[in-house]
């Protein structure tokens, strides 16, 4: 366990009335023990003998060194911690001139990076936007300097065939020499449904998001490439535009499959909002020493009602979860489905106001949990007011780190 705590092993688990013997890794162990309240597990041979009783308290001890050193040593410093702070470009709720505008304004403020949404459709009407994200990094590559630049994320999946990705990033990374990254994802209906293709599930997503993945990093070895996969297919393929350096490979993750997919076959991990369980499940499938993203929604305004009111009105998504983001298909559907949430309800996921200190402590909660770069959501339009607080009370509490 300690020389391999993702090495697969047979179990004997109760479940119900029945044993069930499945073939787990220790990390998946855990994560069934922790949803299921056991205990222990027995350990047995393939053929059923029985090796002996491990408890959960072991896996754990065992699991801990691999998944949790970046707690403590974030806490072991004084003040606030180090992490990367980050702008989200909304490209839902602003037009492509105002996101290359807002990209600079980032960079003056003091931003080190930003992320762009990915989308066909806004997640509601009422945001009003939704440029091609590819068109928009170019702008904003002639207007940057220092700023380092994501997809937070693209899907390669269906809307755009990953060949066409590769492409698309190898040339965003030739005009942003070493400060662009590409962010991946399974995506969502809202977006991948326009040419009526039928939407998989999860785990299938999962497994086109592996093959896509591989196809990108096969045509960025450059020179003439055919792959023929379970559901994709390359035929005497080449990029002639490749920039001098590859760009990390991020994937997004809103569950424990993907997270660990990301272990495993990204250069770095990327989600929403801060979930320990998911940096945990990132670290012990192989993302120790890799950076780990996420973005915080708020909504900044000189008074906080103001904000409230804002945040319930332009980001009612906050307050959906599961399913819903990924299986609904028009911005119609997620106006309906978001119509009872409240705006108690958005606020508890949404910092909302002109307090620093709560600006402050979900970044820093961020980056205790483990992540190393927080990128931050302003809802609605005031753009360059919040750029402007954040540059006077937040960034400054923070040193920032090396970027990635």
């Amino acid at each position: 366990m300690h020389a391999a705590p993702e090495v697969r092993v047979e179990l004997a688990m109760e479940s119900g009335p029945t044993t069930i013997r499945p073939n787990r890794s220790f990390g998946d162990i855990r994560e069934y023990m922790r949803r299921h309240g056991a205990t222990s597990v027995v350990v047995t041979t393939p053929d059923g003998r029985l090796i002996g009783v491990v408890e959960r308290k072991d896996i754990e001890r065992c699991l801990t060194p691999a998944v949790q050193p970046h707690q403590d040593r974030y806490r072991a410093q004084h003040g606030a911690p180090r992490v990367a702070i980050g702008y989200k470009l909304s490209c839902e709720e602003h037009s492509p001139s105002d996101l290359v505008r807002y990209a600079r304004q980032a960079e003056d403020a003091g931003f080190t990076f930003a992320m762009l949404s990915d989308h066909y459709h806004p997640w509601i009407a009422q945001q009003g936007q939704s440029p091609f994200v590819w068109s928009v990094i170019g702008g904003i590559a002639h207007a940057t300097e220092r700023l380092q630049v994501g997809t937070g994320v693209t899907c390669p999946l269906i809307r755009i065939h990953p060949a066409v990705v590769a492409q698309a990033a190898a040339t965003a990374a030739a005009l942003l020499p070493g400060r662009f990254v590409l962010g991946v994802g399974t995506g969502e209906s809202l977006n991948e449904h326009i040419f009526g293709d039928y939407w998989p599930s999860s785990a299938t997503r999962r497994a086109m998001l592996e093959e896509a993945v591989a196809v990108i990093r096969l045509l960025w070895q450059g020179g003439l490439r055919s792959h023929k996969g379970q559901y994709y297919m390359v035929e005497n393929a080449q990029l002639y535009t490749l920039p001098e350096l590859l760009p990390p490979v991020l994937i997004a993750a809103s569950g424990t499959h993907a997270a660990h997919l990301a272990g495993r076959i990204g250069d770095g991990l990327i989600t929403v909002g801060i979930h320990a369980k998911l940096v945990d499940r990132f670290l012990a499938a192989g993302g120790a020493g890799k950076p780990r993203y996420t973005e915080l929604n708020v909504c900044w305004a000189p008074e906080e009602a103001a904000a409230r009111r804002l945040a319930h009105a332009r980001w009612p998504i906050a307050g959906l979860q599961g399913a819903f983001l990924s299986d609904l298909r028009l911005p119609s559907h997620f106006a309906q489905a978001t119509s009872a949430i409240t705006e108690e309800e958005i606020v508890k996921t949404v910092i909302c106001g002109p307090d620093p200190a709560r600006h402050i402590a979900a970044i820093t909660q961020a980056a205790e949990v483990g992540y190393t770069h927080v990128w931050v959501h302003q809802i609605g339009p005031d753009q360059e007011g919040f750029c402007q607080f954040y540059a006077r009370e937040v960034l400054p509490k923070f040193r920032q780190s090396p970027q990635d």
